[in-house]
């Protein structure tokens, strides 16, 4: 009892770890493809009414505002639909709250699986697989590489398809029973319909069967082993001491004696042989059997997610070939980062291996077949049979996206969530294998890993700062992954956000070297360069866009801003209609529309209006709206659309607008740096540099690693020296 006590106390502190270690991550904002399937997804705002939830389940365009990316996950889209309806719009707080919820709810699935599991290897000591099992999940649960999932609001489809597919083999273990309703498989077609990859469910509960499942456990027997006592059985069967078995005998205390072991003296095993080689070919029958009924309905349930999937959804356009040879590799590096999580990026800079001859082509299939070796020679050994299984479920965990079905990323760290299960429970209860055989007292095993836990924490809580904003997490990406493109150019439309149009041009031309072809790079040039008056190249830019991808709603409807913008209305009719039929749920498109129809003297309706598109009509530059916004904001405060007014007043000159509103603002926010900076900015454009230092030393001391602040300061402060010298 007081070990349950013990055990008990030290679930109640992974607990409190677990949310003292995420506690700095709810307010972090959307980031990557949550600005299609969130953020300019329509589909996600109403759901008024029920026939508005079943388009969710009858249309995958609902999925994503892009075409290319239309993957039905209807249930994915309807927690996101639930969750803007809980926050009353685009509130990451309310989405954060669902993906980490869910997340813990893997926690006591898994502790309970992997004590099962770990109690199967027999070892003497059985508080070794609940201590165990414990650790294993605290590992996982504050493993950095996690917070690459947790923190990435859509990839809730990883964390909701992972968590069913643990319900399922919890609910296959727990209520044999039950078996012959397949609860399992419910509840893997649940989990289905938030990502396809817990389709993978059958090679998972196969090797479960196999390695745990033996026939002699059916039989309740189990294989004796040199230096076990031989006993009587309640049928009376008997092997007298010193005699030698004359045929294959079971004895249902719990020993199985292959014909010619013999028995010593004092009624122990003497030698030995292997009853699992004869074993072995029923073994995988049943298996076989067992999983077989899964792997016909996640085949059915596979051909019918993909015959659901919008006809624009476009996987890869990468070799498949390519994508084969380099997979190993990847899958070496989601191994290491288990161990060294160091290198941990958004959006990393892997690339295709071009050339089967590549000296890395060789080292990962040397990795993968050696792990895979591994795999199957400890699967005979009972005591690390919990290796195998692990390493096993980590292989399947990785084959939706590592292996023949090109995706449009090499490599991705979020991707490492449901492999890590396997992986978690496959070094840990090594670990604990190793130093019992060792015989380290388990003690300093466990001090060992508390260690560990430790240092993943903080690591973790750190990594969650990245994940802030756009500026904090495209920053971290081009410092780790220099090579992406992608990467520079969303530090660059971060940048831009915020009035730094000049690094941010610096960002655009840095990925231009690498994306000469990419639409999406040009058209934020086109914005960048309508920002700062440069009309002629920005509808350069923006007919460069629709000439690499006419497919593109984004390719129109920031070209049909753009032509209000100038006053050719005729155009940009025709530009948004055009956005609108590619893609009918795009909320930019929708807005742009809108403002489009909106007489110049006509009420502007703001009541239903969420942030997010306020701050895109905001950045149209139309002088009416802004006064709307304006008095809008006396009503409601808002410090990110207050930035984002001052910053569009600055770029049309009007510097005392801009301190106005600013200066508003500061009543209600007095202690955002990005305020204070852009009164410094818009004083130093009226050459008013007394008061623009002062505004400019409150910024940086308020956030001292802020570059754009320090930058406006120096300037007011040298202007002045200037001044005062004359």
């Amino acid at each position: 009892m007081e070990y349950k006590r013990y055990l008990t106390l030290a679930a109640i502190v992974l607990f409190l770890n677990v949310l003292l270690v995420y506690s700095n991550h709810f307010e972090n904002g959307f980031h990557f493809d949550d600005s299609h399937t969130i953020i300019n997804n329509s589909f996600i705002r109403d759901i008024s009414d029920f026939s508005k939830i079943k388009k969710f389940f009858t249309n995958a365009e609902t999925f994503s505002s892009k075409p290319t990316n239309q993957e039905y996950r209807p249930l994915i889209t309807l927690s996101l639909a639930i969750d803007y309806w809980l926050s009353g719009g685009l509130k990451p707080f309310f989405f954060h709250v669902t993906n980490f919820l869910a997340f813990l709810l893997h926690l006591p699935l898994m502790f309970y699986f992997f004590r099962h599991i770990f109690q199967k290897a027999q070892f003497e000591n059985t508080l070794i697989a609940d201590i165990a099992a414990l650790f294993s999940v605290w590992i996982f649960a504050v493993h950095p590489v996690n917070a690459e999932t947790v923190n990435y609001i859509i990839s809730r489809s990883d964390i909701f398809s992972t968590l069913f597919v643990l319900a399922a083999i919890d609910v296959y273990i727990f209520f044999p029973a039950k078996r012959k309703f397949f609860p399992d498989l419910l509840l893997i077609a649940i989990g289905a319909l938030f990502k396809a990859s817990a389709l993978v469910y059958p090679l998972i509960l196969f090797f479960y069967v196999l390695i745990f499942e033996s026939t002699s456990e059916n039989s309740q027997t189990e294989k004796a082993e040199k230096g076990d006592e031989i006993e009587s059985n309640e049928n009376g069967y008997e092997i007298k001491k010193g005699e030698r078995a004359k045929k294959r005998e079971r004895f249902e205390n719990g020993y199985e004696i292959r014909k010619d072991d013999e028995i010593r003296r004092d009624g122990k095993v003497e030698e030995v042989g292997n009853p699992e080689k004869n074993q072995f070919p029923g073994r995988i029958k049943k298996a076989v059997i067992s999983s077989l009924p899964s792997l016909i309905i996640s085949a059915l349930l596979f051909i019918f997610i993909q015959s659901m999937r919008s006809k624009t959804s476009v996987s890869s356009t990468s070799p498949t070939l390519l994508y084969l040879i380099t997979q190993p590799m990847v899958i070496a590096h989601y191994f290491r980062s288990f161990f060294a999580p160091l290198w941990l990026s958004a959006d990393t800079d892997w690339g295709l291996i071009n050339s089967p001859g590549d000296i890395r082509v060789f080292l990962g299939f040397f990795f993968v077949i050696s792990l895979a070796g591994a795999g199957y020679f400890f699967l005979r050994n009972r005591k690390l049979s919990p290796v195998s299984f692990g390493i096993f479920w980590f292989f399947i965990a990785l084959l939706p996206t590592s292996s023949i079905i090109a995706l449009a990323e090499v490599l991705n760290d979020h991707r490492m969530f449901f492999p890590y299960v396997g992986l978690s429970a496959c070094i840990i209860w090594g670990i604990f294998a190793v130093a019992h055989n060792a015989g380290i007292r388990l003690r300093y095993t466990c001090f060992l890993l508390l260690c560990c836990i430790s240092i993943l924490s903080i690591a973790t809580h750190v990594r969650n700062r990245v994940w802030i904003d756009g500026d904090t997490l495209w920053k971290d990406v081009t410092e780790k992954s220099p090579g992406n493109g992608r990467g520079w150019m969303n530090y660059g439309v971060s940048l831009m956000s915020r009035g730094n149009y000049g690094e941010a041009e610096k960002c655009f031309m840095h990925a231009l070297t690498t994306l000469s072809t990419y639409s999406v790079l040009h058209v934020n040039l086109g914005v960048l360069k309508s920002a700062i008056k440069d009309n002629k190249s920005a509808e350069f830019y923006f007919k460069k866009a629709l000439e690499l991808n006419p497919c593109s709603p984004d390719s129109y409807s920031f070209y049909a801003g753009f032509l209000h913008k100038t006053g050719r209305q005729k155009e940009a009719s025709e530009m948004i209609e055009k956005a609108l039929s590619i893609s009918p749920g795009d909320t930019y498109s929708q807005s742009i529309k809108a403002l489009i129809n909106t007489p110049a003297k006509t009420n502007f309706d703001f009541t239903n209006m969420n942030k997010h598109t306020m701050l895109e009509m905001i950045q149209t530059g139309n002088n009416e709206l802004l006064e709307k916004v304006k008095t809008k904001l006396i009503e409601k405060p808002d410090s990110e659309i207050t930035l984002t007014l001052s910053l569009e007043y600055y770029k049309q000159g009007k510097f005392r607008e801009c301190i106005e509103i600013a200066s508003e603002a500061l009543k209600i926010f007095p202690d955002s740096a990005e305020i204070h900076n852009n009164i410094c900015a818009a004083y130093n454009s009226l050459r008013e540099f007394e008061k623009a230092v002062i505004y400019g030393q409150k910024a940086v001391s308020l956030k001292p690693d802020f570059q754009l602040a320090i930058n406006n300061l120096a300037w007011a402060q040298s202007e002045l020296k200037k001044l005062a010298g004359k």
